[in-house]
């Protein structure tokens, strides 16, 4: 618990990661209309 910035990048990380998806889906949603 001495480095609180590692920390802060690896919840950065998977956020990027949980965006990306989102982003992803939601593109997939335009384009494929269902």
């Amino acid at each position: 618990m001495n480095l609180p910035f590692d920390e802060h990048s690896t919840f950065s990380l998977i956020f990027a990661r949980v965006n990306l998806f989102r982003g992803s889906k939601l593109l997939m949603i335009m384009l494929i209309p269902v």
